[in-house]
């Protein structure tokens, strides 16, 4: 493993030894501890000393680091041991890396080299000062419409001499790659990084490396894209600077990929009112669903891109179908084998494409994958913790297996068989009797349940009414019907037929007579049985219906037993979990105290440590928790090593820097008060001597041979002057050429000292939330450093600064008080 020395910075190259292991260097014969990866702080990959790490993406880690050979800062991608599996990628990744590195370009991160070393590929590049565009959004929400003008003219210029240039396509644009310096430039990263595009899994499935929040739709349909696949990317990337929040909305990767094929996208001014027109009418052009309807080459886009600058209207037409949702059962879901686009633009826009660029753009088609594939989606964001999401897209209904025409005719056929009428056979059924026997037991019943009453009066209105010898008659005639039947049932008639007979009387006898008596002695036997089955039928469904009421209330209380179970388990549990999650809550709690008080002592011994302009100790705090796993205390020390780099660099840039800033003027009070002007003649090391400028009365008033007067202080003392440091540093940045960087490194100087006033400075070098809320948490660590330094300051002065604290800083003061009033005492008068 190659690894540098921290104290003589030789390289140190020792293959037999464990991470974290002490060895001697071999030229200073220090104890120097192995580094706990071939990534971490000070190893080595081939030519780059790793320095610390900036962040992480789907492709892997970026580090800043340090080139030997060239000393110079840059920043190293190094690839995620996932991809370095695939030999195919790598070598792509290698051959277009080259030729990202071939290209110069002030919008396109410069790429210094790619290689590997112990197993680990990277890729290292130019370093930027400044944010991701992504950083700036999730502090400002979005972006206004000139300065979104302004970054699209920037990456299109960049792609545009991409293409030109080399035929790189980048294939994944998107917020994190773009790059917004401190000095108002843009930049486009990872060019040439995301090369595999498409791949084929194990299982045969089309893999997408991409990012759902701004994919092309053909990639998601296994497509290799080209130039319009960029576009359409860029185009959601802007819709997102403009409206603050990404083109579409979904809780998972699966569903919000999909929607950049199935639903319309809202228009830009729908969503955000006060965009310009044109631009929005650019940005909907570039995300059209199908290829052939966006911008078929960049120059078209950048003659379009200059009209929206001057207010004008894109000459590019919005095909009315250029957001209808794709036809996944189509033979050719983008419709992609057209040969020309199917939004026309005017031939005097841009001038005609360049052969090879229109023959990628518009004649050839893109070959998509087959239907029903696996897509594997890459980026952050997501709602798993890899950030990936798989989806599978298919035609709609593709499992639905078609009906035969076949089938189709035996289930029409037995439809109109069912629903057929057919004569009823002459034969008598079982039924019919069945029917006859029904009728004559209600007949019967109602005779026999003393209903005859009723009965016989509802027979007709005219039978009560009738003259006496008209009842004399109609007796006499069912009498004689008696009597006839008597005889048929003694003869054996059929049973059918007697019982038609014995039905027909029952509407005929009178009740009370004696025709009535010999009526019921008749239907009798054939009265019982029936009766019979009636009432074996009727006791058959009481008992079963006891029978299920029975059943029924025994599963009913089996329920209920079972529902109070479960809700006494539920009960337990919830209050077990109530339990647990209260313990984690106190664990919790008590860890957050523990760890803010951890990170108290931390920001107490770096505001000790830089007002004593020790960023080393400043440092010293943090060794163990930037090795942490976890990720939120990872962070929080990373980002305070990074503001302590920015305040030594400004710190560097003026100690020992000699007569670089000679002649600065500064304005300092003697003992009486009165303000004297003073020169800077050199600064070595921390001290700055001065010479006084002396009035033209003062020079009259003395002799020529009056040696000039001089003064030195020490840069920890000029520090705390406030106007007058600032004027020795701003004098150092601009002879160094980084004057745009005052804001931030002043601002991170005053930080890492506790100072409030830090807090404009970092505002305006547009400095994240996180960073911005440390300023209040330091206000106590201030305080106590300066009671402590009151002990070095004259009784004056320490007096003075003791006022100072107590009116600026009452609260924090307060504990302190008492202390202080001790400290001045002591002091000499």
């Amino acid at each position: 493993m190659r690894f540098q020395c921290s104290h003589c910075k030789s390289v140190l190259d020792i293959d037999d030894c464990e991470y974290g292991e002490l060895v001697a260097c071999g030229r200073c014969n220090a104890a120097v501890a192995v580094p706990m990866s071939p990534t971490s702080t000070g190893a080595l990959l081939g030519d780059f000393l790793i320095v610390k790490e900036l962040g992480s993406g789907g492709m892997g880690k970026v580090y800043l680091a340090h080139q030997i050979s060239l000393d110079r800062k840059v920043a190293l991608k190094v690839l995620s041991t996932s991809l370095v599996q695939d030999a195919g990628f790598i070598q792509n990744f290698i051959n277009e890396a080259r030729m990202a590195a071939a290209l110069n370009h002030p919008n396109i991160v410069q790429a210094y080299a790619v290689n590997a070393d112990a197993g680990h590929y990277y890729f290292a590049m130019e370093l930027i000062e400044g944010n991701t565009m992504k950083q700036v959004l999730q502090n400002s929400g979005r972006l206004v419409h000139e300065k979104v003008l302004s970054i699209a003219t920037d990456i299109i210029a960049a792609l545009a001499y991409a293409w030109q240039e080399a035929k790189l396509i980048h294939r994944d644009i998107k917020p994190d790659n773009i790059m917004l310096t401190y000095d108002g430039r843009t930049k486009l990263a990872d060019l040439g990084l995301a090369r595999k595009i498409t791949g084929t899994s194990e299982d045969g499935n089309t893999e997408v490396y991409g990012t759902p929040q701004y994919v092309a739709p053909e990639l998601l349909l296994g497509a290799a894209g080209d130039i319009r696949s960029d576009i359409y990317s860029l185009g959601a990337t802007l819709y997102h600077a403009l409206s603050g929040g990404y083109p579409f909305q979904a809780a998972d990767l699966n569903e919000m990929a999909l929607q950049h094929l199935y639903t319309p996208l809202l228009p830009l001014r729908e969503r955000v009112p006060d965009v310009p027109a044109p631009l929005a009418r650019l940005v909907e052009i570039m995300m059209s669903k199908r290829p052939q309807h966006r911008y078929q080459n960049y120059e078209q886009l950048q003659a379009d891109l200059a009209r929206v600058g001057k207010g004008q209207m894109p000459l590019a037409v919005l095909p009315d179908e250029a957001q209808r949702p794709v036809d996944m059962e189509a033979n050719d879901p983008m419709e992609l084998g057209q040969a020309e686009p199917s939004a026309p633009l005017t031939s005097d826009q841009a001038g005609p494409a360049e052969p090879e660029t229109q023959a990628k753009a518009t004649s050839s088609v893109i070959k998509l994958g087959q239907r029903g594939s696996k897509i594997t989606l890459g980026g952050k964001g997501g709602s798993g913790s890899t950030g990936k999401a798989t989806l599978v897209l298919g035609a709609k209904g593709e499992s639905e297996a078609p009906s035969s025409p076949e089938a189709e005719s035996s289930d029409s056929g037995s439809a109109g068989s069912s629903a057929s009428l057919e004569h009823p056979s002459t034969k008598p059924d079982s039924s019919k009797k069945g029917l006859i026997i029904g009728l004559l037991a209600v007949v019967l019943l109602l005779i026999a349940g003393g209903g005859a009453a009723w009965f016989f009066l509802s027979r007709g209105g005219d039978s009560a009414a009738a003259p006496d010898n008209a009842t004399a008659n109609a007796a006499a005639v069912a009498d004689s019907r008696l009597t006839k039947l008597q005889a048929k049932i003694k003869a054996g008639a059929p049973e059918p037929e007697i019982m038609l007979e014995l039905l027909q009387l029952a509407y005929e006898v009178e009740p009370g007579t004696p025709d009535y008596e010999l009526l019921l002695k008749l239907a009798g036997p054939y009265l019982e049985p029936v009766l019979q089955t009636t009432r074996a039928t009727q006791i058959s469904e009481i008992q079963s219906g006891w029978s299920r009421r029975i059943e029924d209330f025994k599963e009913q209380k089996l329920r209920e037993e079972e529902e109070a179970k479960a809700l006494a388990e539920q009960a337990r549990k919830e209050a077990e979990a109530a339990r647990e999650q209260k313990q984690r809550e106190e664990e919790a709690r008590k860890r957050a105290e523990e760890l803010e008080q951890t990170k108290q002592q931390i920001r107490d011994t770096v505001v000790q440590c830089a007002t004593q302009l020790d960023f080393s100790g400043a440092r010293v705090p943090f060794a163990v928790m930037s090795q942490s796993s976890n990720e939120e205390e990872k962070d929080w020390a990373m980002m305070w090593l990074s503001y302590i780099d920015n305040a030594e660099t400004l710190f560097l840039s003026l100690k020992n820097s000699k007569d670089k800033v000679a002649g600065v003027s500064l304005r300092i009070r003697n003992e009486k008060h009165v303000s004297q002007e003073w020169k800077v003649s050199t600064i070595s090391y921390n001290t700055v001597r001065l010479k006084l400028v002396k009035s033209g009365h003062e020079r009259r008033g003395k002799g020529q041979e009056e040696e000039e007067q001089e003064k030195s202080y020490e840069l920890d003392q000029l520090a705390e002057a406030g106007n007058e440091f600032v004027l020795l540093v701003q004098a150092a940045l601009r002879a160094d050429g980084r004057e745009s960087e005052f804001d931030n490194l002043y601002g991170s100087f005053l930080l890492v000292r506790g100072e409030q006033a830090a807090g404009k400075y970092l505002e305006a070098a547009m400095a994240s939330k996180s960073i911005l809320s440390e300023l209040p948490l330091l206000r106590s660590s201030y305080v106590k450093t300066q009671v402590e330094r009151l002990k070095i300051r004259s009784r004056g002065s320490a007096i003075r600064y003791a006022r100072f604290m107590k009116q600026s800083y009452p609260d924090e003061f307060a504990p302190y008080e008492e202390e202080a009033k001790t400290i001045i005492e002591g002091l000499s008068k």
